[in-house]
């Protein structure tokens, strides 16, 4: 009796990689009598990280193949209509209700494998009727030199001209140069 493959090759591990690109789930990848199991691609999966990265970028693929196939149900109208008691044509409720599922089954599998690229986008936007005040208070020395330049004249201290480029303020020297002249 032979049983199913569960020792690594290239080969078994690339025709089930084909498989999961081309749309296959697991359990359809894993399927076939000639199929390695599940319990083996979870074993592959943990022993050789080569096969790790190429089964990530394979059920990308998938990803990109669930998308065509959402669009190949959407334009397949056959089996939307049924004969109907008079000779004409009704609508078939249960058949387009089956497509819907197909796709949405397929969009919320996407979004959920890839997000990124088939997720939803969400945009938050905050609003409000409120008007805010922001201060922002600089300290004093700041403030001084600040006032001293929109008065055009020297920074003080207590009533003292402060040379601010010795207290080691960058460009400080501006203001005390015009005073001393």
């Amino acid at each position: 009796m032979v049983g199913r493959p569960t020792t690594y090759s290239h080969k078994r591990a690339q025709r089930f990689l084909d498989a999961i690109a081309n749309g296959a789930t697991l359990n359809d990848a894993c399927s076939s009598p000639t199929s390695p199991s599940r319990s083996a691609i979870y074993r592959w999966l943990h022993k050789h990280s080569e096969f790790r990265n190429s089964y990530d970028m394979a059920r990308a693929e998938r990803a990109q193949a669930w998308a065509e196939e959402i669009i190949d149900i959407a334009e397949n109208t056959s089996g939307d209509l049924l004969p109907g008691p008079g000779g004409g044509l009704v609508q078939n409720d249960a058949a387009i209700q089956r497509d819907r599922l197909r796709v949405d089954t397929r969009k919320w599998l996407m979004a959920r494998s890839d997000p990124k690229r088939f997720g939803d986008r969400q945009h938050h936007e905050i609003t409000s009727t409120e008007t805010l005040a922001l201060r922002v208070e600089a300290p004093q020395w700041m403030q001084e030199r600040l006032a001293a330049r929109a008065a055009n004249r020297a920074p003080m201290l207590d009533g003292q001209v402060v040379d601010m480029e010795e207290a080691g303020v960058p460009g400080g020297g501006e203001a005390v140069s015009r005073v001393k002249k």
